[in-house]
C-alpha cells in the first residue's frame, strides 16, 4: 500500500514492516535512512527488475451468483459493508437468500489504526437493509 504526494507513491509502512513480507530488503537497504522519504519506485526500481507487477483493481467486497454453467454474476455489497473488513456472514433462519453480515478487525499494526466501522448489517440478494 502506498500513499501519493504530488503524484508520487510512498510505501505506507515503515521499512521493518515491509521486511517481513519482504525479506529481499534487508539486504538491499541496511538502515533507515536510506529509505526514510524515498518513493516506491527508488526503493523497489533495482530490486524487483525482473518480477512480473500485478495490480488490484478492486478493493471492495461483494457477492457472485453463479448459474450452473460456469458463468458469475458480480454484486458489489452496498456502502455500508464496505467501511470494515467482513469477516462472516449467517444466513437467516427460514430464508436462503438473507444474511448478517458481521466483521470488525482489532489486530492491526499501528500505523492501520482499527477497523471497526462495520455495524452488524442485514442484507438480501435481492434487496439490502442496513443497520440493526
Amino acid at each position: 500500500m502506498t500513499y501519493n504526494i504530488d503524484g508520487k507513491e510512498y510505501p505506507f509502512l515503515p521499512k521493518d514492516e515491509l521486511e517481513q513480507a519482504l525479506p529481499v530488503l534487508k539486504k538491499a537497504y541496511l538502515t533507515y535512512s536510506e529509505v526514510a522519504g524515498q518513493t516506491v519506485q527508488y526503493i523497489f526500481s533495482d530490486i524487483f527488475n525482473n518480477y512480473i507487477e500485478l495490480t488490484a483493481e478492486t478493493l471492495g467486497s461483494a457477492y457472485f451468483i453463479g448459474d450452473g454453467k460456469g458463468n458469475f454474476v458480480k454484486t458489489d455489497l452496498p456502502n455500508d459493508l464496505q467501511l470494515a473488513p467482513i469477516f462472516t456472514f449467517a444466513s437467516s433462519p427460514g430464508t436462503d437468500k438473507t444474511y448478517l453480515a458481521a466483521g470488525n478487525f482489532y489486530g492491526v499494526l499501528p500505523y492501520e489504526g482499527r477497523y471497526d466501522a462495520l455495524v452488524p448489517t442485514i442484507f438480501s440478494f435481492d434487496k439490502i437493509s442496513c443497520c440493526i
